[in-house]
């Protein structure tokens, strides 16, 4: 029993540092890159001026694809500590705030995968 329980703990350690990596992908991935394009022109009088364009490029596409992977290996996880607790408890485990809220994390995931 003690061996499950800590095998939970273990579990849910590595969903939470899943979710966390996968929410950092997703914001690399909608943030995106800012171009800045400078340009210098000749006048006919000799004087050149700089000018200076700013445009906002898309951000990585593999960041997004590895945010969505993260967030599938932090559901499998947290999956697998309910399972764990609940083989460990005999019932499913929403006994206290902790239980219940690891289970609601874990729906959480899976609706929004």
């Amino acid at each position: 029993m003690e061996a499950l329980v800590k095998l939970s703990f273990y579990c849910f350690a590595a969903a939470s540092i899943a979710f966390v990596s996968s929410a950092v992908c997703y914001f690399a991935h909608s943030v995106g890159r800012v171009a800045v394009r400078s340009t210098a022109m000749a006048t006919t009088i000799g004087t050149t001026v700089v000018g200076r364009s700013a445009r906002l490029e898309p951000g990585w596409l593999g960041a997004g694809r590895f945010a969505t992977l993260l967030a599938w290996f932090g559901v499998v996880f947290q999956g697998l500590s309910i399972a764990l607790r609940t083989a460990a408890a005999g019932h499913l485990p929403l006994s206290n705030m902790y239980e219940f809220s690891s289970t609601f994390i874990f729906l959480a995931g899976l609706v929004y995968l």
